[in-house]
């Protein structure tokens, strides 16, 4: 499998700067669009690297439910695609709109909220679950924690990311039968892999928890 490197250019459109976070089957990089001139994040999965074909599943599906999305509190869609290395391996790709900035795991670790600030960023989380949830078919990310919540460095905006356990659920269904999440920041019924709307909100609820520990 060919190694992306600093300056790659890969899918014929992103440049490679940095690498910005790397986990057990993929990576993420910070790239340049190099034809809508602006930072991307660009997250990268490979087939050699994936335990299963549920975590192909998974890929493909968050790059299907971004493209539907639009909020200002979600980072825009602008491309999902696969490339063919020269060795005949298939990497998975998703580019979203970069946003700089800290999580609330990390802020937390330094500051503590006060109740109005607490308040205010819970309804505009919240505003953000009823446009996910209102959707039909409903889109429940199922992995609401203060690490996938960025605090926009450019107007302080608190960023929902990270939709790779995003699943689609529609009217009077469970949320498939994949556990897929967090431990601490999932229901039972997550657990149990039947994942709804409400669960989203059990989540965001044990994140703020977290500002008057």
């Amino acid at each position: 499998m060919n190694q992306l490197t600093i300056g790659s250019l890969v899918g014929a459109r992103f440049e490679i700067r940095s690498l910005l976070g790397e986990g057990g089957q993929g990576r993420t990089w910070l790239a340049r669009d190099v034809v809508g001139q602006e930072l991307v994040a660009l997250k990268e999965l490979s087939l050699d690297t994936a335990e299963s074909w549920k975590a192909i599943e998974l890929f493909e599906r968050e790059g299907r439910a971004l493209q539907t999305l639009d909020h200002p509190l979600i980072p825009r869609y602008v491309k999902a695609f696969t490339e063919r290395d020269t060795d005949g391996s298939t990497r998975f790709f998703i580019a979203q709109e970069y946003v700089e900035g800290q999580s609330l795991e990390a802020e937390l670790a330094s500051k503590q909220w006060t109740e109005p600030e607490a308040v205010v960023l819970c309804r505009e989380l919240l505003g953000v679950l009823v446009d996910l949830h209102g959707r039909s078919p409903a889109v429940v990310h199922r992995d609401i924690k203060p690490n996938n919540l960025l605090r926009r460095e450019a107007d302080g905006a608190v960023v929902l990311i990270d939709f790779g356990a995003v699943q689609v659920v529609a009217p009077g269904a469970g949320g498939g039968s994949t556990v897929v999440g967090t431990a601490g920041y999932m229901p039972l019924e997550q657990f149990m892999g039947k994942a709804v709307p409400a669960s989203d909100l059990y989540g965001l609820g044990v994140t703020f928890t977290a500002w008057a520990s």
